[in-house]
């Protein structure tokens, strides 16, 4: 091409057979071509070595792009002032602001009044200590004035010397988990009442690490025995052996309530096991505080 044309060509070459990368200056001339060739190896392989970097530099960031637009929870930065530098777009998702009604703001404008000086102790902390923080627990306004309940976790970026470049976070919507740990707490409390207040005896017996039912009767009563203690009853029960109060009772072992040996509690445990682990209206023989022996009829 350099000699039909009469042109300068300039051309980068690979020889597989050498290994080598070479640059060729092709020079016409109306006798022929001037050729000036030199060995680029090293210099390609750098700027190879550059190019395959910078490939994989921008797959993390598309990747890191990805993860932050498509999290689940708030990820933000902010100033050692309060103010956010940014929000991922869970912040819109969760409370309905867009970045630009966020960013520049001071966080004070999206937390709820109550639960400000919980986040600005936070915040202080973070500047003063330069630790990471855990489970700071607030509520957050949504755009339409409703609140919902978050748990963040936050830590600094340091610039040389110590200086806080800017602080980042990150902050899942727990209203949801906050709620159902408030009905579990509340059913807590009623199923505590019912067990205070109800005039029927009310005992739960624990077996630590628990115990096959494929034993046979002799095992299985054995080890029942040895280990199974009472781990929760009521006042009612409590009072029925004597004592004043659940918690005097409580860790007792089984066999310190109703004696194995007894042939009439023997019949109780054979009926108890043949039966599915249910009981109805059956007779145990127990004894009180004082050693006086008590006829206890029990549903289990």
């Amino acid at each position: 091409l350099a000699y039909k044309e009469q042109q300068y060509v300039f051309v980068e070459d690979y020889y597989k057979a050498y290994g080598r990368w070479y640059e060729n200056h092709i020079y016409p001339s109306p006798q022929g071509i001037s050729i000036y060739f030199r060995d680029i190896t090293d210099k390609k392989q750098a700027a190879l070595a550059v190019e395959k970097n910078n490939i994989e530099l921008r797959y993390a960031h598309l990747e890191l792009h990805e993860i932050i637009e498509n999290a689940s929870e708030v990820i933000f930065k902010m100033d050692d002032k309060g103010y956010f530098l940014f929000v991922s777009p869970e912040f819109e998702r969760s409370l309905g602001f867009t970045p630009e009604e966020v960013i520049g703001n001071h966080f004070g404008k999206f937390v709820h009044p109550d639960d400000y000086s919980v986040c600005e102790k936070a915040i202080f902390s973070l500047v003063a200590n330069r630790k990471p923080l855990q489970n700071i627990i607030y509520r957050a306004r949504r755009k339409d004035w409703l609140y919902e309940w978050f748990s963040t976790s936050a830590s600094v970026i340091q610039k040389e010397k110590g200086i806080i470049k800017y602080g980042i976070g990150l902050t899942q919507n727990i209203t949801s988990l906050r709620n159902t740990v408030q009905k579990l707490e509340e059913t807590e409390q009623r199923y505590g009442a019912f067990l205070e207040q109800s005039s029927e005896a009310i005992w739960r017996i624990e077996i630590p690490g628990g115990v096959s039912v494929k034993l046979n009767f002799e095992e299985l009563l054995g080890y029942c025995a040895e280990h199974g203690y009472l781990a929760e009853c009521n006042l009612a029960y409590a009072r029925m052996y004597g004592y004043n109060a659940p918690e005097q009772m409580e860790g007792f072992h089984l066999s310190q309530l109703m004696p194995v040996d007894n042939p009439g509690n023997l019949e109780y445990f054979i009926s108890f096991i043949e039966s599915g682990f249910r009981l109805t209206n059956a007779e145990s023989i127990e004894y009180d505080k004082e050693g006086n022996i008590k006829y206890i009829l029990n549903n289990l």
